[in-house]
């Protein structure tokens, strides 16, 4: 599947090479085609977990809050900023926090891919 007109950045900005004695490039975009691949992506996702069997997608999921976090969680949360806000910017406060949390997540995960290869 082509990522590329997912993203803001061009495809080749939001790749990476990393030269030593072997030079390796991490690139996203997986066009038509490399059937190997996504196979071998397949595989790795069987042989450890696949969101696709082992989530239940049928449960909803609470609009407002769709990770269930606390709002106590939220840094501005007990302040007079808080307190001022209308239920429709906590509820937009709440995306941009889940949104933030999981991105940190998935910077994390791309770098240790980075230094394990």
């Amino acid at each position: 599947m082509s990522t590329q007109y997912r993203y803001a950045m061009p495809v080749d900005v939001t790749q990476w090479t990393i030269g030593k004695q072997n030079e390796t490039t991490f690139s996203w975009e997986c066009e038509d085609g490399k059937r190997e691949l996504l196979d071998l992506y397949d595989k790795g996702k069987r042989q450890q977990w696949d969101t696709a069997l082992r989530l239940d997608w049928s449960i909803n999921l609470d609009p407002e809050t769709p990770q269930q976090v606390d709002d106590r969680t939220i840094p501005i949360f007990g302040t007079k900023l808080w307190d001022k806000l209308s239920e429709k910017k906590r509820i937009n406060v709440r995306h941009h926090q889940q949104a933030h949390t999981l991105s940190q997540f998935m910077h994390g995960e791309q770098g240790a891919l980075m230094v394990a290869a």
